[in-house]
């Protein structure tokens, strides 16, 4: 990813930054609405006017900024966060993935991206995502996206599925003809 080329064409749905680490709420506050929106990257160091400032950068600068926005989202987001540097000068980049699980709340409110601002948004609007997201995917739930028809086993799709489906299917037939 190109940094300085991403920077020049500025703040966006998707792009947000940020000056300094000292902003961690707002920086918590853009975290809420990428992940219930569309995603986004966080910059730190750089100003709104695309000016890079840079940061300094401690030891644990990056473990403590996972763990702040770990605390302070629910459901926790565990975002991408990176080190970069740009002209000699140290930038922390977020990036944020959307959300399966929506709303996703900072510090007990909700924000979604309105063009390149952070909205809080109503009780109604939340009500709207929670229903739009639909009930919590769990991890045995969830389709395997790189999937592919030779992983299926099929002996057992012949030996347990098809008779479980026929069963079900008589059963369904019985009780219409009754």
């Amino acid at each position: 990813m190109d940094l300085k080329k991403l920077i020049s064409k500025g703040e966006s749905e998707t792009l947000e930054f940020k000056e300094s680490l000292q902003l961690k709420d707002e920086i918590g506050e853009t975290i809420s609405a990428f992940s219930n929106s569309n995603g986004g990257i966080i910059l730190i160091g750089v100003s709104d006017k695309k000016k890079i400032k840079g940061i300094q950068i401690g030891k644990k600068t990056t473990i403590d900024l996972a763990e702040y926005i770990k605390r302070n989202t629910d459901p926790q987001i565990f975002p991408e966060i990176k080190v970069r540097k740009i002209d000699n000068k140290n930038i922390v980049s977020i990036k944020i993935e959307e959300s399966d699980e929506k709303p996703v709340f900072f510090k007990n409110y909700v924000f979604k991206r309105v063009s390149n601002t952070s909205q809080r948004i109503s009780s109604s609007e939340i009500r709207r995502l929670a229903k739009e997201s639909g009930a919590k995917t769990y991890w045995d739930e969830q389709i395997c996206k790189d999937a592919k028809l030779k992983d299926i086993d099929w002996e057992f799709v012949k030996e347990d599925f098809i008779p479980l489906y026929e069963k079900i299917s008589e059963r369904k037939t019985v009780s219409t003809l009754q």
